[in-house]
């Protein structure tokens, strides 16, 4: 096995394998050959811990995959077709036995630009920062002792968008400090952390995650309060109704007893943390935005949430949280279980968010942006490759 396919391997599995790093599926790595020539970078639709010699990865030509990523003429496109663009270009310039099987993650333009080993991830301990206006000068204050500083990179949409952005940050970055950062904060995306060694990137992404996390609020430890199985069921047969009523669609509802979701609803007004909406592109691809929060099973009281929901945030709503009862995902079990923790995560990170400063939320036109998930760009990309 090649040695840089082998470390990214370890690396993914051993961040993958961390959950106050890596929360479900998201989060990538990559690691550059020694020559130069070749990157490795996770491939979408694997998660990390789940990497092996035999799936999640891509190897492409570095120098060709740079070439693509730099292309500006890219920008004249329209923002629905760049990204299938992009990777089907991508496709033609990867090095392994994969063929058109699965895309390299659509943050490869993050990890062009920086040192040889990379790892992107989406941490909620250092989302409660960059998700709130506050969040860059905590951050400087909290890293102010590093030998070179952290870098922040304001927001732009997910994918070609935001390489350019970070391309041009890291480049301003290596003029003045003559360096590579190290320690890239993402404003409402995450935290990337870049070495030259394999020890080196893993210690760092430790050392924020730590420094970060020693200052948040942590929800209360309670007891989850037994509910009666009937009333799950009703609620979820009510929640299920509702949505066929409201949206057209027939969907299965799975109810989670999260003991984060009843700490938060015991907060003051935590209507007011969800109204600014999505914080993070996660949340906006598998949640649409923030959870329907309900104070009664009643049918015609979901019906109305959920049409004041649909006015407001203009799509269809996937989780609801019933005041007392729990946390209900509208989607099949294995889709249910990623809403759940992204809901969890985003209770968290709103917390947290306001006591550091106001809470920043994408605002109308990044939440268009991002209506098109990953899976949907992946499904495109082969399409057109089959019609070629």
């Amino acid at each position: 096995m090649d040695k840089a396919l082998k470390q990214l391997i370890d690396i993914s599995r051993t961040v993958g394998a961390d959950p106050a790093l890596v929360s479900g599926a998201s989060g990538n790595t990559s690691v550059k050959t020694d020559d130069g020539r070749f990157i490795y970078i996770k491939a979408s639709g694997t998660p990390l811990k789940d990497m092996t010699s035999r799936k999640g990865y891509r190897k492409l030509h570095l120098d060709n995959a740079i070439d693509i990523i730099a292309d500006t003429s890219l920008l004249k496109l329209d923002i629905n077709i760049v990204q299938t663009v992009i990777a089907r270009r991508l496709f033609k310039v990867c090095d392994d036995r994969f063929g058109s099987t699965s895309p390299p993650s659509i943050e490869l333009p993050l990890h062009t630009c920086l040192d040889k080993y990379v790892i992107h991830l989406h941490p909620v301990a250092v989302n409660a920062y960059t998700c709130s206006r506050n969040g860059k000068a905590k951050l400087q204050k909290l890293f102010e002792d590093l030998p070179q500083p952290a870098l922040w990179v304001s927001y732009a949409d997910p994918g070609f968008n935001f390489g350019q952005k970070m391309s041009t940050s890291v480049a301003s970055y290596k003029r003045r400090f003559k360096k590579l950062p190290q320690i890239v904060f993402m404003q409402n995306h995450g935290l990337i952390v870049s070495a030259n060694t394999e020890k080196k990137v893993l210690s760092l992404a430790r050392k924020v995650i730590r420094t970060c996390s020693g200052g948040l609020m942590k929800f209360k430890k309670q007891k989850t309060p037994a509910i009666d199985k009937k009333i799950i069921s009703i609620a979820k047969k009510n929640i299920r109704a509702a949505i066929l009523q409201t949206t057209y669609k027939n969907v299965p509802v799975q109810y989670f007893s999260a003991p984060e979701v009843f700490s938060f609803m015991r907060l003051q007004n935590p209507k007011r943390l969800l109204a600014p909406g999505s914080l993070t592109p996660d949340e906006q691809i598998y949640v649409n935005g923030p959870p329907v929060l309900l104070r009664s099973s009643q049918q015609d009281n979901i019906e109305n949430a959920i049409n004041s929901w649909m006015k407001k945030w203009n799509t269809k709503p996937l989780a609801f949280i019933l005041d007392g009862i729990g946390l209900f995902a509208a989607a099949s079990p294995k889709q249910a279980v990623t809403i759940s923790n992204v809901v969890k995560n985003s209770l968290f990170i709103r917390q947290n968010a306001a006591r550091i400063g106001q809470i920043n939320a994408l605002n109308a036109a990044q939440r268009q942006y991002i209506g098109m998930s990953e899976t949907d760009s992946v499904k495109r990309v082969l399409e057109l490759i089959e019609k070629k």
